[in-house]
């Protein structure tokens, strides 16, 4: 699916400028000698998140939080990319990463992937051993390849709401993360294909589950409004009618500075939703059954803190494989 823009009113989706002002992020994209040492030390952040306005929400995530990378991704070179993180995604979960799954949308030219921490101790330990490793500096990740199709990253950190589904730590349901017939070919595809070979897939996978994934720009200290209004008066209406809201969460640092090994700026104005569905008919069908006026859902999360009247939303799909499938 392509980018979604809800819109009420012809003005600047404003969100963006969330996207633009986040600089290059820890060194995923070069597996080529990309470093990451250790970040803000935990006082020197506690003491900037100690002036943040919304102490319920925006905290350091000592008791758990959720990594969402998002990555321009270049659309002609998908192959070269599954190739690249397909390596990566293999190789983390050895070093330790809980990785939620990795959903690609192709249309809109954005590759986005989760992680989970308990704590900003097990954050640092696991990038230290992914990313000061031998094998993540050797470039060997890259399967031969010059060009994996990525360039930049927006990484924000962030906390799930008591309304979220989504708690740490994530533990996948076996039913969820059962691969397709198409997915199993894939992997073989893949795991044949020599160093600096690139199968020939086309998209490289059809599986029309969504991962739909929304950042709302909120205004200066109207979060906890924001997260109230959204978790009682938007999600949950949806979630009596079938929808599957399976993430609130609220950002509350990103990660930016790659030539300075990675650092963490503490962020307060970005509230992170998703939602599943099975396919594109199902999220139609089920939007449709909650019958919502577009126009006063997004006056009433203006005046519940949503900086204007529009959001920015990515219908991302499970690559072959992502941890999560359906």
């Amino acid at each position: 699916m392509t980018t979604r823009l809800q819109v009420v009113c012809f003005r600047t989706v404003t969100v963006i400028a969330v996207l633009a002002s986040t600089l290059v992020a820890v060194g995923v994209l070069n597996a080529r000698g990309a470093r990451v040492v250790s970040p803000v030390s935990t006082t020197a952040f506690a003491a900037e998140q100690a002036a943040s306005p919304s102490q319920e929400y925006l905290s350091r995530g000592d008791n758990g939080f959720f990594e969402v990378r998002i990555y321009p991704l270049k659309q002609n070179l998908i192959g070269n990319t599954y190739k690249f993180m397909n390596n990566v995604n293999t190789f983390q979960k050895e070093t330790g990463m809980n990785i939620i799954g990795h959903f690609p949308d192709q249309d809109a030219g954005k590759y986005i992937w989760m992680r989970n921490y308990p704590n900003q101790a097990a954050l640092d330990q696991r990038y230290r051993a992914t990313y000061d490793s031998a094998v993540w500096k050797s470039g060997k990740l890259r399967g031969g390849i010059t060009e994996t199709g990525l360039a930049g990253s927006n990484v924000f950190l962030a906390t799930a709401t008591k309304y979220s589904m989504l708690q740490s730590p994530y533990v996948a349901k076996p039913e969820s993360a059962m691969p397709g017939k198409e997915a199993k070919e894939l992997a073989k595809l893949y795991a044949a294909s020599a160093d600096g070979d690139v199968p020939a897939c086309g998209r490289c996978g059809s599986n029309p589950f969504i991962f739909e994934v929304t950042l709302h720009e909120v205004k200066p200290g109207m979060m906890d409004s924001y997260v109230t209004h959204m978790g009682e008066n938007v999600f949950r209406p949806q979630e009596a009618k079938g929808i599957r809201v399976f993430a609130q969460l609220v950002a509350y640092a990103k990660v930016t500075s790659l030539s300075n090994g990675g650092t963490f700026v503490p962020e307060n104005g970005t509230f992170i939703s998703i939602r599943l569905f099975a396919d594109e008919a199902t999220r139609r069908k089920q939007e449709i059954a909650v019958g919502e006026d577009k126009e006063a859902v997004a006056k009433a999360a203006q005046a519940a803190g949503r900086a204007g009247l529009n959001t920015i939303v990515f219908s991302g799909h499970p690559s072959f494989y992502s941890q999560m499938q359906q």
